[in-house]
């Protein structure tokens, strides 16, 4: 088997990209975010996580990297110098607006009025980064228009983003990064209405970062417990003299649905959450 094109997503594991390439390849390595995550394995600055992440782009190659600071870009701009590889950064989008389907209609040069299948704002990053990619690619995989529409319209995980009821919402956030993505859309999701965050977490995520981006859109916040992966109640101490604790994800709903039954209700975090939550939708 000889395919045209290959994806192959790389983590936190420090797997080398080359182990998977023949010399003729040619390579495009996409840093897709940046956060204080992992910080055990990988640094605890983002310049220092960085610098971890470009030790397995391969050489002689090509990288695109998302939006960083000024000085986390300069020591990733560098580090690809030294590895002959060419350096690329996402532009940013322009003119976000909502068409008739309610829908988020975005432009990113050099296209215009381009249509993801979301109401989410921080989708609208990754379709920067894929739209990026295929200009840099575009002298071997020539994209036209209309091809580059039809990919956004299917580009989201529907399991990233859903609504299980009118007023209670899923998302599956595994770092900083989208915690930061998916504040920038609370005010959409809510559309001024109250709302509610509940959340679980792996006992690695770093709380102290996440809690933040919470914290500054609303004051309702319950911490729960979806796995023994999660944060038990002894995870969650240090800040329950402002924000509950309840075991039980679906106890946790019916308490908020009980006191505020027409508030909007946000359920995050693990990915055990929300299927948890997905589970007992279909149940009842």
């Amino acid at each position: 088997m000889n395919p045209d094109l290959v994806i192959v997503e790389f983590d936190e594991t420090y797997c080398q990209v080359e182990s998977y390439l023949d010399e003729e390849n040619e390579v495009l390595s996409i840093l897709t975010s940046l956060s204080l995550d992992h910080t055990e394995e990988l640094g605890s600055t983002l310049s220092l996580i960085a610098s971890s992440y470009c030790l397995n782009f391969a050489r002689e190659s090509k990288l695109l990297c998302c939006k960083l600071d000024d000085d986390t870009k300069k020591v990733v701009f560098d580090l690809t110098k030294d590895n002959d590889s060419s350096f690329y950064e996402v532009d940013s989008y322009f003119s976000p607006h909502y068409n008739e389907k309610g829908n988020l209609v975005f432009s990113y040069r050099p296209f215009k009025e381009l249509e993801i299948a979301s109401e989410y704002l921080f989708y609208v990053e990754d379709a920067c980064l894929a739209i990026e990619a295929s200009k840099i690619l575009s002298d071997k995989f020539p994209l036209k228009k209309e091809k580059i529409e039809e990919a956004l319209l299917n580009l989201i995980d529907i399991d990233e983003g859903k609504r299980i009821k009118e007023n209670i919402y899923l998302f599956s956030c595994s770092n900083l990064e989208a915690f930061t993505l998916l504040s920038k859309s609370f005010s959409i999701i809510s559309k001024g209405n109250p709302f509610h965050i509940i959340v679980s977490l792996h006992s690695d995520k770093n709380l102290s970062s996440i809690l933040p981006l919470l914290a500054i859109n609303t004051s309702f916040i319950t911490f729960t417990y979806a796995s023994s992966l999660c944060r038990d109640e002894i995870g969650y101490s240090l800040y329950l003299d402002d924000f509950p604790y309840v075991k039980d994800p679906i106890e946790a709903v019916k308490q908020i649905k009980s006191k505020y039954p027409d508030d909007i209700i946000i359920v995050c975090g693990c990915r055990e959450i929300v299927e948890l939550m997905e589970n007992e939708a279909k149940r009842r």
